[in-house]
């Protein structure tokens, strides 16, 4: 019951004999649960579980998309867009005690779609830039170690760069001007193509036909 606390064989899984249950406990799953007491646990333990974090991976990303699509539709209502901002904010936070652990989400442990989940949810943190840059020191190595998909690096390697102030390097981020989409500056434009191909995005012409295609 709420208040009280458990003695369960699920529990007990995560070095875990009793717990406290917070009142709102039909808001919480049990990855939430866990992590209300990560600072009283052993990481390595309360986070052995690949299934359960793939499951809290995806419930994160079904709330970081279900607020996006709020916002393409209410695109003028402010409040719609700070609990955007929330969503962000608690799915960041969510996200850094998963890899307290790990590091990263990697693809030979956990697999692709849970390695893509982890990247769209950083890519999503820009509140958190210091945090972006971490991971994207991270994923410098693993890509090249086929441990997270290389584009997943392209991509963070632009946003990180862009909020930052300077050029991007692959040509992945776009600026809205005038309600028109518009490619963030390139540092190399003349090898963009170049860089893209390294890591598997196709040309910046091909690209642009997407997005192009996309806003129609």
């Amino acid at each position: 019951k709420p208040g009280e606390f458990v003695d369960d064989s699920n529990v007990e899984r995560y070095s875990i004999r009793y717990l406290p249950i917070p009142t709102d406990i039909d808001k919480i799953d049990l990855c939430d649960l866990l992590g209300l007491f990560s600072d009283q646990l052993d990481p390595e333990r309360l986070y052995s579980d690949v299934d359960l974090i793939k499951n809290k991976l995806s419930k994160m990303v079904q709330a970081d998309q279900s607020i996006r699509v709020q916002v393409d539709l209410s695109s003028s209502d402010d409040s719609i867009r700070k609990k955007m901002v929330k969503v962000d904010q608690e799915n960041t936070e969510a996200l850094k005690r998963l890899l307290v652990v790990y590091g990263w989400v990697t693809i030979s442990k956990f697999g692709k779609q849970a390695d893509h989940e982890a990247w769209m949810l950083v890519q999503h943190a820009d509140h958190d830039i210091p945090f972006q840059k971490k991971i994207l020191s991270n994923l410098e190595d693993l890509y090249q170690q086929d441990e997270t998909n290389p584009t997943h690096y392209a991509y963070l390697y632009d946003r990180v760069a862009m909020h930052e102030g300077r050029p991007q390097r692959y040509g992945t981020q776009m600026n809205v001007v005038n309600g028109e989409l518009v490619l963030h500056d390139i540092e190399e434009k003349e090898q963009v193509d170049t860089h893209r191909s390294s890591v598997g995005l196709p040309s910046l012409e091909q690209y642009m036909e997407l997005v192009n295609q996309y806003m129609k």
